[in-house]
């Protein structure tokens, strides 16, 4: 993935931290303006499936900034 970005114009943090990882992604993403939180699941594939409790499901729901999936590598 990393070496993907690295093609692209894009800018891109990584940020460790500790903690609730949903609660977390949300307040750096208030601290640091972000633009778009990107998320990849290898369980994502049907609108259905945000029903079932997941992470990507999850910070969907939760979520005020817009949420970019991303497919896993096959």
């Amino acid at each position: 993935m990393k070496k993907r970005i690295a093609r692209s114009d894009l800018q891109v943090e990584i940020e460790v931290r500790e903690g609730t990882a949903i609660a977390e992604i949300q307040a750096v993403a208030l601290e640091s303006d972000t633009t778009v939180i990107v998320v990849s699941s290898k369980h994502f594939g049907r609108l259905w499936e945000l029903a079932i409790p997941s992470f990507a499901g999850e910070i969907l729901r939760r979520s005020w900034h817009p949420i970019l999936f991303l497919p896993p590598v096959r």
